[in-house]
């Protein structure tokens, strides 16, 4: 009996040495992703079920082939990137490359996330009434119901709203009479012509004229970027209009596009596309010069340090700009107001009275007037009047006869009281005080 059951002992298989048999429902010990291998061979997934103490996870089979992700071998926590920029405070330093590429792409993401978090132009205009010196939206009313400093000007554009004495009498009229009125209509003819036109400047020829006219039209069925219609249309038009300006004297055109603002409150660094500038004598500049005052403007672009801008002027698109325009002005001239604001400060004259300053918005082919009046504690943009569109013959002589208009007040209002009352001013200062800090 005893050596049966000794040679069924030894029938029964004896497990290798060194792996003792697990009980079944054991579970493996995971480690945690900081000490797993980067050269850990990763087993094909395959679509299972798997029971965790508190819920159930499931793996799609549709992820079966897809790149395992490798942990990082090192988790470095840091507070400054590269060349000391700041990054992300979850950044990690990851040390495989599939991690440095997808955090690249992760930070591009949130750059881009963040433009298109950008600001809408009405949040953006609730936000100037915000400002210590603030800006306020009011719309232009008739000229009498206007604040009286601005009621001349605002007359002078509704006229050329509507047409009236835009057309000065010289030789070819019975031309332009086909081409600007009807006609049958006699009084309208009237109406478009002046005698009194050709007191503040000349008109441009047909042929310039109807260029413009053809441009825009190219430029709307081709559907051309601002920048052309810039190039194109809007400097020529705004060059042609200040060289046959009676006062074309002392005043310039400038193309601004690349004039960043040196005291944006806002942020934001808008700036405007085109201004009508003016001059100041060469001694003036001399002796700002040697008092080191570099600029006159609320910009450094050159052109505008000694040539201040009278009258600016923002270009869009035609459609729905209008309001990211009208804040692009507002924090264009919210920040030539606060430069204003400065310099009379400095000579001792904080309360002195600042004339309105006429904008204008262009979208497309259309033209409008603005204003922006400058109180003691606050500001507002007055919009707006049409002046006309260059889509048409009488629309680009609409358009020349107001921007003469605003060449003519820049020479004969502005001009004057900026260099009475800020440029001698400045120069009359002991060099000591005049000195920018």
């Amino acid at each position: 009996m005893e050596a049966m059951i000794a040679r069924w002992l030894q029938d029964i298989p004896t497990p290798p040495r060194g792996h003792p048999q697990v009980a079944h429902h054991s579970r493996k010990r995971r480690l945690p992703l900081g000490e797993m291998s980067q050269n850990v061979s990763t087993p094909s997934k395959r679509a299972r079920k798997e029971k965790d103490t508190n819920d159930e996870i499931f793996v799609r089979e549709d992820t079966m082939n897809q790149e395992t992700p490798r942990p990082p071998v090192q988790l470095q926590l840091r507070s400054s990137g590269p060349h000391g920029r700041e990054t992300h405070p979850t950044a990690f330093s990851y040390t495989s490359t599939t991690s440095q590429s997808s955090h690249v792409t992760t930070a591009e993401s949130q750059r881009s996330l963040k433009r298109k978090r950008s600001i809408s132009p009405s949040k953006g205009l609730a936000q100037l009434t915000r400002l210590q010196y603030p800006v306020h939206q009011e719309t232009i009313a008739l000229p009498n119901n206007m604040p009286e400093p601005l009621r001349a000007l605002t007359r002078i554009m509704r006229s050329i709203e509507r047409g009236r004495g835009i057309i000065s009498k010289e030789e070819g009229m019975d031309d332009l009479r086909r081409l600007l009125a009807d006609e049958e209509d006699a009084e309208d003819w009237t109406g478009v012509m002046s005698s009194a036109r050709a007191e503040y400047g000349s008109i441009p020829e047909i042929r310039f004229t109807q260029a413009i006219v053809e441009t825009t039209k190219q430029n709307i069925r081709l559907g051309r970027s601002e920048a052309a219609w810039n190039c194109n249309v809007h400097y020529p038009l705004l060059a042609e209009a200040c060289a046959r300006s009676i006062a074309s004297q002392h005043v310039r055109c400038e193309n601004i596009t690349t004039a960043a603002i040196t005291n944006d409150a806002t942020g934001s660094s808008r700036k405007a596309d085109l201004a009508i500038t003016f001059t100041i004598p060469d001694t003036a500049i001399t002796a700002l010069s040697s008092r080191h005052i570099d600029t006159l403007s609320h910009s450094t672009y050159q052109p505008l340090c000694y040539s201040p801008p009278a009258v600016s002027i923002e270009t869009k698109l035609e459609g729905s700009h209008g309001q990211e325009a009208g804040l692009q002005l507002s924090i264009w001239a919210h920040a030539h107001a606060m430069t204003l604001k400065a310099l009379l400060h400095k000579i001792g004259r904080p309360d002195a009275e600042i004339p309105a300053l006429p904008l204008l918005v262009v979208q497309g082919s259309k033209w409008c007037f603005n204003y922006f009046e400058i109180r003691r504690n606050e500001a507002v943009r007055w919009s707006q009047v049409p002046i006309g569109d260059t889509g048409t013959v009488r629309g680009v002589y609409q358009v020349v006869a107001a921007l003469q208009r605003l060449v003519e007040w820049t020479a004969v209002v502005y001009r004057p009281w900026f260099v009475g009352n800020v440029v001698e001013s400045l120069i009359e200062l002991p060099v000591e005080k005049s000195e920018v800090g």
